[in-house]
């Protein structure tokens, strides 16, 4: 779909096209915020922080709700007193907070407004989100952060319960916290505070700002049993300057491992043959050092505990984002340039 979006020229088609996307982001997000729970329950989840512009990430967030927030007539606007401001959290973690804050006060306002904002606050940057929704009770704001609490018009729209009780996770994960406002009748206002990064940390924070695929001769090898998934996530990685390696096949990609170095392996979980469990234990017994992405259709913990077990670095949920993938490419080449120039300075 993105690549359609990409090449369509007609604005009433892209839209319809981007309608699409946000409705497979939609059940996306349903699906990892299920396995990201499960990670939670079982100890696994951890933040991986690196430090980056807040101000970017709240402006990407709010993007993908605008044409939700339009079809209901609702004002959807982004504030900030600053364009530039870092954090040192996982820039994924924050997203999704971030996203289920947006996602909910889209949902849950009848009419009226929802604005973003980004603000300095002392040593934190207080990221708010208010609406003017049917608001809460003091007793309804006490239970919103617990896992499948959800709100009275709850049964109106879809969900799993788990989005403001992983928000929570999240953000003590990352050292934050999450105050929230509110009154029946008068809205909620939800605020994500953020501790700035050090002052020590900004020079790094520059280098790792600049794009690191352009320093770089990454090799990727990307293996599906779905020809047309691998051919469109190909074409994506490729535009962004990425050696790319396909295959359809558990032989096939054993067969690249033995004659190509492999920086980067992107696995299905479910392909015959021993499928991605077989893969992960190959190129971890070949090519140590590799990264491993792996995606599957299945919510099963089991799944995502084996692969993280055998040495996954990141599990996604099918329908993959190609923007989360190549982000996640971006941030951890990022900080492996880091680790290169900290060594050298040491």
């Amino acid at each position: 779909l993105e690549l359609i979006l990409l090449e369509c020229n007609d604005p009433e088609k892209a839209e319809m096209v981007e309608t699409a996307i946000n409705n497979c982001g939609d059940v996306s997000d349903l699906l990892e915020d299920i396995l990201a729970f499960s990670r939670y329950q079982a100890g696994k989840l951890t933040a991986n922080k690196e430090i980056f512009n807040i101000v970017s990430c709240v402006s990407e967030c709010a993007e993908r709700f605008k044409i939700s927030a339009r079809a209901r007539g609702l004002e959807l606007s982004v504030d900030s007193e600053v364009d530039f401001r870092m954090v040192e959290a996982d820039r994924k973690h924050v997203k999704r907070i971030i996203s289920n804050l947006i996602g909910n006060a889209v949902k849950y306002t009848k009419f009226g407004s929802i604005n973003v904002s980004v603000a300095d606050c002392g040593n934190r940057i207080a990221v708010g989100i208010r609406d003017t929704g049917c608001g809460m009770t003091a007793e309804e704001v006490g239970r919103i952060f617990k896992p499948f609490e959800r709100g009275a018009l709850s049964g109106e729209e879809r969900g799993t319960g788990l989005g403001l009780a992983l928000s929570k996770v999240l953000t003590e994960l990352n050292g934050g916290t999450i105050d929230v406002k509110s009154s029946p009748g008068k809205g909620s206002l939800f605020t994500l505070y953020l501790k700035r990064a050090q002052a020590e940390s900004l020079a790094e924070a520059e280098m790792r700002a600049e794009d690191p695929l352009k320093y770089r001769d990454i090799n990727i090898l990307l293996v599906d049993d779905d020809s047309d998934l691998v051919r469109s996530l190909a074409l994506g990685l490729k535009a962004a300057g990425l050696n790319v390696f396909t295959a359809v096949t558990v032989h096939d990609a054993e067969s690249i491992m033995n004659f190509e170095r492999i920086d980067l392996l992107i696995s299905d979980a479910g392909m015959p043959d021993g499928g991605g469990e077989r893969l992960v234990r190959y190129i971890k017994s070949q090519q140590p050092e590799s990264r491993v992405i792996v995606m599957t259709g299945s919510d099963d913990s089991a799944i995502s505990q084996t692969m993280y077990r055998l040495g996954a670095d990141e599990l996604f949920i099918k329908p993959v984002d190609f923007e989360n993938i190549l982000g996640w490419v971006r941030q951890t080449m990022a900080e492996e340039a880091g680790r290169e120039v900290r060594s050298v300075r040491a």
